[in-house]
């Protein structure tokens, strides 16, 4: 299998890589992450063409399910290091909270429905997880896809 998904995700192939992470996603093939701007949920042209492949991929392949799983960061809240904090607080407010998980939401929403509409991909082979904050200073707004 991940072979196969290695070829037919080309030019991406060579970014797949099994997770062996620890977590949810063990064992899980992790592919090339969604990589989105800060604060934005729609997808570009490159987005779709690489969803195309993954698209293609679930045509090929009725047996595989992908989880669509978003992590928003300090950036999608258009938020500085220091204004993060409130009362003294180094948490985000629970506002914040909300609004970094209705646009992770949002964009593993946007994901699905691509590969719905233009691959006919049945909706229970699309799983979502609960959207998350990820805040490492490094950590880029994304959508992560396993198999």
């Amino acid at each position: 299998m991940k072979t196969y998904l290695i070829y037919a995700f080309q030019p991406y192939g060579a970014l797949i890589m099994v997770g062996q992470a620890v977590g949810k996603q063990a064992g899980k093939i992790n592919l090339e992450p969604v990589i989105y701007e800060a604060g934005d949920s729609d997808l570009t042209r490159k987005q779709k063409k690489y969803l195309g492949k993954l698209g293609k991929v679930m045509q090929d392949r009725p047996k595989i399910d992908v989880q669509i799983c978003a992590y928003t960061t300090i950036a999608d809240l258009s938020l500085k290091k220091d204004s993060a904090k409130e009362k003294g607080s180094d948490e985000l407010s629970q506002r914040q909270i909300d609004k970094s998980f209705k646009l992770g939401s949002e964009r593993q929403k946007t994901i699905k429905d691509y590969l719905i509409s233009k691959f006919k991909i049945n909706n229970g082979r699309l799983i979502l997880c609960e959207p998350e904050y990820d805040d490492r200073k490094d950590a880029r707004p994304r959508v992560e896809l396993f198999i």
